[in-house]
């Protein structure tokens, strides 16, 4: 599920209309870029969907500055596992829009979930080649899944 309309193609997305913060969310993986000026509500929406076993993995993007805020430990307690990967350009989808004007960073929230380990291996490989993310992404993430 995509609830915030990001670049993912989701088999299902919650629009603006339909108000991610009521709607129910639920599926296996759920894609939050949420707008930036609202990270603490939709931090604690996932939190809630998460704890409601609704949905079992969350790939959110935040400003970096959110990692030492409450509501984001918080969040990361909520989950089985979690693993944070900083953004080292900004995400765009216009090429001309890609200076980085905020630090941002992707906070992954996830079960056992061998399938999810895996795509999302392959999502950090797509970051890698568009530039977003370091070229050790991937060995941060295999690292993390070994650590467990």
């Amino acid at each position: 599920v995509d609830v915030t309309l990001s670049a993912v193609h989701a088999a299902r997305t919650i629009t603006r209309e339909q108000n991610a913060l009521i709607a129910e969310w639920s599926g296996k993986t759920v894609w939050l870029n949420p707008p930036f000026s609202n990270l603490q509500a939709f931090a604690r929406k996932a939190q809630k969907e998460l704890h409601a076993t609704r949905i079992k993995n969350l790939v959110f993007l935040h400003l970096s500055t959110s990692i030492g805020c409450k509501w984001h430990r918080d969040l990361l307690d909520s989950a089985e596992r979690h693993f944070i990967l900083p953004i080292i350009t900004r995400l765009s989808f216009r090429p001309e829009e890609r200076e980085v004007r905020y630090g941002m960073a992707i906070s992954v929230l996830h079960g056992r979930d061998h399938e999810f380990e895996s795509e999302f291996r392959r999502s950090i490989g797509a970051l890698i080649e568009s530039g977003y993310v370091s070229r050790n992404a991937t060995n941060l993430w295999d690292a993390h899944i070994k650590s467990i």
